[in-house]
């Protein structure tokens, strides 16, 4: 049986990424690289108040999926801070890359080798950037003094790393290294120095005012001020000059961020049944309606005796004519039946997309991923999610109607076995969605709605009030296996009509 977790945090995050975007980020885990499979379903139940004109008639998979964006990649490999600016550190990209820069010394680097001198300096700046954010994260509502000694601490961090990087730059470059591995190295080296600058920069504005003098924080200034001349020097456009609007800078960063961030892509292809099937049901359409032509005309020559070899009257023709167009129009008519009934159908045999998981160098799947969107009446939810709903401070309200409920499934499954050939450092995946919410909030009301009410004076006054809507977001999360695994979470959308104004977690069950 399925264990339940309710009380262990949701492997999922649910964020506003804009006014208009839900994030839903889940870090999928892989317990084991000698796993043969492992497969995790997550289920979003949303109940959508009735102003949002949401419902089974007017809102098709079709337009869910053109709200819907998904984006599945690696997981970035977990490296403590400490051990990442290590040449020796213990998952570190910079201990690879010392070991090829002495390789390089010797003979040329062999395909596989310069195959990982590319993914390792591309991984470097991809861990980096994860494990600077986490960084930040924690430092947030720390008291004065321990920011002070944090800050001096990252300083210390950020010139052992950089000095690490920039010796094992200069080593391979004075090898004779094809000239994509040369590529890389540099945009590595500029991604590097963007994020040292703009991550000493954030922590010194943490600071109180009164303390951004201290040793820690001058040591970090120098260090931005370093990588931003590091840069110019070069020609790089990752340079802001004063008054400069930054166009080139945003456009540049974000170039380089999705590059080095490719070591970590996944490709996706429609799998090749489902794509059979989709096409086989017009196509079985298709070769009925043909025979109920061919058997219409037969039945007709039968029956009325025609003879092509000798003339016929204006009245035979005219009865011949009339059937024939009947039998067209039937044709067509089943045709567009078949393929109706049958496309009803096919959901309870196939999901609405189905794609295969790639690795770059790999042919064969390493994964699957399908996806399924319906509506159910509130009624008929799961027991333990029917508790949940139940359990909110509004249940009473919303238990007075049954209502649709928009339920989207989302199943991912992975070959960690396979998949660690290619990418040892398999650590799971990242399942990324972003779900536009304009179609929900078009029809409400006025963002703000003026209340009359008598104050304390006994005079009658008016108050402006937010005019919010609330999305309940009922989450089921299962890792199905190994090791069967079930987290519960409750959590509410805010929504007016300009857009996204909060998202919070009401609570979980046992």
């Amino acid at each position: 049986m399925t264990q339940s977790r309710p009380t262990i945090p949701l492997p999922i995050r649910l964020t506003a990424h804009d006014r208009l975007q839900v994030e839903i980020k889940s870090e999928l885990l892989c317990p084991s690289l000698t796993e043969e499979r492992a497969t995790w379903s997550t289920d979003f139940w949303f109940i959508l108040p009735q102003a949002t004109g949401i419902a089974p008639g007017s809102y098709t998979p079709r337009d869910f999926y053109e709200d819907l964006r998904a984006y599945t990649r690696l997981k970035t490999p977990v490296v403590p801070l400490e051990e990442l600016v290590r040449r020796d550190g213990l998952g570190s990209p910079l201990a690879p890359l010392t070991t090829l820069a002495r390789r390089a010394a010797g003979s040329r680097l062999t395909r596989s080798e310069q195959h990982l001198l590319v993914q390792e300096a591309k991984l470097l700046s991809a861990v980096l950037k994860s494990q600077l954010r986490n960084w930040l994260a924690a430092q947030e509502g720390l008291a004065d003094d321990v920011l002070v000694e944090n800050t001096a601490r990252l300083a210390h961090l950020l010139a052992e790393f950089m000095g690490n990087w920039r010796a094992i730059r200069s080593d391979l470059d004075s090898k004779a290294i094809p000239g994509p591995c040369r590529d890389v190295l540099s945009y590595a080296d500029e991604s590097l120095s963007i994020q040292l600058e703009q991550a000493a920069l954030d922590q010194i504005l943490l600071l109180p005012v009164n303390r951004r003098g201290d040793e820690g924080a001058l040591a970090l200034k120098a260090l931005a001020t370093e990588e931003h001349a590091h840069r110019e020097s070069r020609g790089w456009r990752t340079t802001l000059e004063e008054g400069d609007r930054g166009r080139e800078f945003v456009d540049q960063a974000r170039l380089i961020k999705k590059y080095v961030s490719s070591a970590l892509h996944l490709h996706l292809r429609t799998a090749r049944w489902d794509w059979v099937a989709r096409q086989g049901v017009p196509a079985f359409a298709a070769g009925l309606a043909m025979l109920w032509a061919v058997a219409a005309q037969l039945i007709m020559f039968l029956a009325l005796d025609l003879d092509l070899q000798r003339g016929l009257s204006l009245g035979m023709l005219g009865t011949f004519s009339f059937l024939a167009v009947a039998a067209y129009v039937l044709k067509d008519r089943i045709k567009a039946v078949t393929v109706a009934r049958l496309n009803r159908r096919l959901p309870a045999l196939l999901s609405d997309r189905r794609d295969d998981v790639f690795l770059p160098d790999l042919d064969e799947p390493v994964g699957r991923i399908s996806d399924r969107m319906t509506f159910q009446r509130s009624s008929s939810l799961p027991p333990e999610v029917q508790a949940m709903r139940t359990a909110s401070a509004r249940a009473h309200l919303l238990l007075v109607a049954d209502q649709d409920v928009l339920h989207y499934r989302r199943q991912v499954e992975l070959k960690p076995r396979l998949a660690a050939t290619s990418f040892p450092r398999l650590d799971g995946l990242s399942d990324i969605l972003r779900l536009n919410v304009w179609r929900w909030i078009r029809t409400y009301a006025r963002a703000r709605k003026q209340i009359p009410f008598v104050d304390d004076d006994g005079e009658v006054q008016v108050r402006k009030l937010d005019n919010l809507y609330f999305v309940d977001v009922l989450v089921r999360f299962q890792r199905v296996t190994p090791m069967p695994a079930t987290h519960l979470a409750h959590l509410r959308l805010s929504l007016n009509r300009r857009g996204l104004v909060a998202v919070e977690e009401v609570g979980t069950v046992a």
